[in-house]
């Protein structure tokens, strides 16, 4: 079966690429492995990059924002961006939240 002008044209324009403008990403596990439960983990970050709904609340919600409002101001991070945190800053905060008894899933 023969190729189309199209592909054959694509491979050549690859092959012509220098090797420098093709842009390589290696992921590697981290060493040594951060200690942290996965399941928690991920589920903490969901939240932390989840877009804020406004809606209406209950009590029991609103004592639960209460907490949590607590636990970033006493890590100093009300005014955060999730964007903007270090990995050891995710990690504070979540080991502030589980000393709250908050957890994740």
């Amino acid at each position: 079966m023969p190729e189309s002008p199209t592909s054959s044209k694509l491979e050549e324009t690859i092959s012509d690429l220098p090797l420098r403008s093709i842009p390589v990403v290696r992921i590697e596990p981290r060493k040594p492995r951060i200690e942290v439960k996965q399941k928690e983990w991920d589920g903490f970050l969901r939240i932390c990059f989840k877009d804020v709904e406004d809606g209406d609340t209950d009590e029991a919600q609103s004592e639960f924002k209460e907490k949590v409002l607590g636990v970033l101001k006493e890590g100093d991070f009300e005014e955060k961006r999730s964007s903007k945190l270090t990995l050891q800053e995710f990690l504070y905060l979540l080991s502030l939240f589980n000393k709250a008894g908050i957890h994740f899933s």
